[in-house]
């Protein structure tokens, strides 16, 4: 009984911990994004010649 209680609890630790990587992930993903994103229009404007599709 204990036992059972006690993997009910780890389990809803794991679904918090799960959805909170995944937040923290999507966070990076566009932080990656938009630092990427800022590298094009500056390697753009230091090469003219370079155009991104």
């Amino acid at each position: 009984m204990f036992f059972k209680a006690l993997d009910v609890k780890m389990k809803r630790k794991m679904m918090q911990l799960r959805r909170s990587i995944v937040v923290a992930t999507s966070i990076i993903e566009s932080m990656i994004y938009q630092i990427k994103e800022r590298g094009m229009r500056l390697s753009c404007m230091i090469h003219p010649c370079f155009s991104h599709s």
